[in-house]
């Protein structure tokens, strides 16, 4: 025997299943938020961890011997993306090696194939600035690459965003961490 559904039945079945995802989307919208912040706050936390003294950084950036570590990808126009692979830019006296991902517009294709921000320069600039709170400004500009300028801003506890200039290409962002080179 088929049970018939008289027309009060379906409306009754229309509103419970409207008033459930009501509440469905109402419990999304209420847990997205407190989601948000502890993201916000484990970045935080995770950039905290790599604190360091202001005086070691003014050493660094004087010794121009360090590594920034890139975390965070920041491409014009795109979202933000959480790095999992070990991406750098490795400063060490007379040489500059990039090893960044990129996303975003070429103007012009590679001729050699390959992706990302990675070469290496013996031959570029290096002018630092103190700026405000013991924070620095370093203005690299490598001489005959694709990259026209970098321009690195490292805070007093050696967190840092690298901002990398293109000819080629649209500019890209990075946030990060700087620590001592390795010998």
């Amino acid at each position: 025997m088929k049970a018939r559904l008289n027309l009060s039945s379906w409306y009754r079945l229309c509103a419970y299943t409207i008033m459930k995802n009501k509440l469905i989307i109402h419990q999304i919208k209420k847990y997205t938020g407190s989601i948000l912040l502890l993201i916000g706050l484990f970045s935080a936390f995770s950039l905290k961890a790599q604190d360091l003294d202001p005086a070691k950084v003014k050493e660094l950036v004087a010794s121009r011997h360090f590594v920034f570590k890139a975390q965070t990808m920041l491409p014009l126009g795109g979202p933000t993306k959480q790095l999992t692979t070990d991406y750098d830019m490795v400063v060490s006296g007379d040489s500059l090696v990039t090893y960044l991902p990129y996303v975003g517009r070429a103007y012009t294709p590679t001729l050699n194939g390959e992706g990302g921000v990675n070469f290496t320069a013996t031959d570029f600039t290096y002018e630092a600035k103190e700026k405000k709170k013991g924070s620095w400004e370093i203005i690299m500009v490598p001489k005959g690459k694709d990259v026209r300028q970098l321009t690195l801003t490292i805070s007093s506890n050696g967190t840092a965003y690298l901002q990398v200039i293109s000819n080629s290409r649209q500019s890209i962002s990075y946030n990060g961490y700087i620590i001592e080179k390795k010998k």
